[in-house]
């Protein structure tokens, strides 16, 4: 009896600390706040720069609003979602700006296309 006791908190003790952890971002909703650059594909050209304050739910639903660094417009709406590591973005009223990337260590890195003007631009946004 003293031994399977032993060996019970043997495999306990064993078990990684991480568990937990990823267990409770894997049933409960994630918020992040996301530093944001998109860039011009034609050329050079000053980046725009802004923050996503974004809340990732365990179904892959992603809701939040951008804030524009040099717009005095406080809260955009953002909806979108992710799929593993592929997440896209819709930022605006109809989802005006679309952005398309990956999702990995704190950063979503892709393309953004504005549906208005017909623009593509290079996205990043780091956490």
């Amino acid at each position: 009896m003293k031994q399977a006791a032993f060996l019970l908190a043997a495999a306990l003790i064993s078990v990684p600390a991480v568990a937990p952890a990823a267990t409770a971002q894997a049933s409960n909703p994630v918020k992040i706040t996301y530093q944001t650059q998109m860039q011009d594909l034609r050329g050079p050209s000053a980046p725009w720069s802004g923050s996503l304050e974004l809340t990732i739910y365990p179904d892959g639903i992603i809701q939040g609003y951008y804030h524009p660094a040099d717009s005095f417009t406080a809260f955009i709406p953002v909806t979108g979602g992710r799929n593993g590591n592929h997440v896209w973005l819709d930022i605006g009223r109809n989802g005006r700006l679309h952005v398309d990337g990956t999702i990995a260590n704190g950063e979503i890195v892709g393309s953004a296309f504005d549906q208005s003007t017909l623009e593509a631009y290079r996205f990043s946004a780091n956490a």
